[in-house]
């Protein structure tokens, strides 16, 4: 009876060490497009940022082993959407102690961080002519910058992305367009008093 209620023990141990694994239940996968969409659902969806940023570390990682720069593109994008998440503030105290995989990132300055992500996509879009990706990098960081206090930056970023969205309009009906932008894009102008 003492080897059950030693191995029901260790059992139960196993299960709660797994159960408190940041990474439980993420699936996984060696594409890196499916780990950012598997970061970006952990991040935005189920506020569990910690294996988010993992997954985003590794896609990039793929992405620059591979050379695909419009690869690298969307995994700054997700690094950048991370940063700005507020499911960072749930895990406040983990970062606090810790930090990020991004050695100079920190708990003060992760919407600059943020920003310099969504800057990187940024100038890899522009060089591919990649319009309708530049009209979501520089909505997100006029944002970005909203939250930060930097008004006038969203207002520029804001700006950018509605001359994006018109040059994207140009590209045919294969782009997917949001069908009311400009109608989003006047309600944040408007909230960034623009």
């Amino acid at each position: 009876m003492v080897i059950h209620l030693r191995s029901y023990s260790s059992a139960l141990c196993a299960v709660l060490c797994l159960a408190g694994c940041a990474a439980a239940g993420v699936p996984h996968t060696n594409d890196p497009y499916e780990k950012l969409n598997w970061a970006g659902g952990l991040v935005h969806v189920g506020s569990r940022p910690l294996p988010a940023e993992a997954l985003i570390s590794k896609a990039i990682a793929i992405f620059e082993q591979r050379n695909d720069e419009l690869g690298l593109a969307a995994g700054y994008r997700a690094y950048a959407s991370f940063f700005a998440s507020p499911a960072i503030e749930g895990r406040r105290q983990w970062y606090a102690q810790y930090g990020f995989r991004d050695k100079a990132a920190t708990l003060e300055n992760r919407f600059s961080k943020s920003i310099e992500y969504f800057q990187k996509a940024e100038a890899i879009y522009t060089r591919h002519n990649r319009s309708d990706w530049l009209t979501y990098v520089n909505l997100n960081m006029g944002l970005t910058y909203q939250v930060m206090g930097d008004l006038n930056s969203a207002c520029r970023a804001f700006e950018r992305s509605e001359a994006n969205h018109r040059a994207t309009a140009h590209f045919g009906p294969d782009v997917n367009v949001t069908v009311d932008y400009a109608q989003v894009l006047t309600s944040h102008k408007r909230s960034a008093r623009c």
